[in-house]
């Protein structure tokens, strides 16, 4: 699925695509700027993951603590994600997995984690 984020309000259509629930793990990788940090937390679905990776352009940010902690969120910052161990952690949800495993083909350097993904196995 594709969210137009010009023409539609992404807390809608991913609310619609997941049954008011949000999804397991909301993946932020855009340039950490306040406004998709705050997305990425109101998108994630309560006790579900938020991974950000990539360099900051600041050395701080406003965090919603608070949402973070109404949500009971798991909340994971790299620079450069270490894809061997961190995808496992957010691919743990079991009905995540089979999406996961044709989102991010591309992202996923190792051919034989890919395979892991779709077989569902995690190291």
């Amino acid at each position: 699925h594709v969210v137009n984020v010009d023409r539609d309000d992404p807390i809608v259509a991913v609310k619609e695509l997941t049954d008011g629930h949000g999804p397991h793990v909301v993946i932020e990788a855009v340039g950490h700027q306040p406004a998709t940090l705050k997305l990425a937390i109101d998108l994630c679905r309560r006790e579900g993951t938020v991974l950000m990776f990539g360099v900051p352009d600041e050395a701080e940010y406003p965090l919603p603590v608070w949402e973070l902690m109404l949500k009971n969120l798991r909340y994971v910052a790299s620079i450069h994600p270490q894809v061997e161990r961190d995808l496992p952690l957010a691919l743990d949800t079991g009905e995540f997995r089979n999406i996961a495993a044709r989102v991010v083909a591309r992202l996923v350097p190792s051919r034989s984690m890919r395979l892991d993904i779709e077989s569902g196995r995690t190291r």
